[in-house]
């Protein structure tokens, strides 16, 4: 993994119209999808709650061009042990799985949709 200097939110424009922007340690602005040495590319924060949010957003990995997988998910239970609505309950309440790749911040989450159930006959 490649060093990245710290960033941190800057407060630029005029005290009527503050914006905020994030820098890294290098002073390069954050453009919204990669980071460039041009001021004028700068995503634009209105307040510093935003900009804040956006900069956690950026330290959890979410600036990354992410991959989509499917996969068929088979759930074998003894024969009415379970009625499909409480299935469903069962594993959305215990079904979040959140996968880190050797404790790095990017990973994987497995987001599952029972709602999408269905018992086979």
């Amino acid at each position: 993994m490649e060093f990245m200097p710290p960033v941190h939110v800057e407060k630029i424009g005029t005290p009527q119209f503050p914006r905020f922007v994030m820098r890294d340690g290098s002073g390069h602005f954050w453009t919204g999808t990669n980071w460039s040495d041009n001021p004028r590319e700068a995503a634009l924060y209105y307040s510093k709650a935003d900009a804040v949010a956006a900069e956690n957003r950026y330290a959890d990995g979410e600036h990354h061009v992410r991959d989509t997988y499917t996969l068929k998910l088979v759930i074998v239970t003894d024969r009415d042990a379970w009625t499909v609505e409480e299935l469903v309950a069962h594993l959305t309440y215990f079904g979040a799985v959140h996968l880190r790749k050797n404790d790095e911040p990017r990973g994987i989450v497995i987001e599952v949709h029972w709602d999408d159930l269905r018992k086979t006959e």
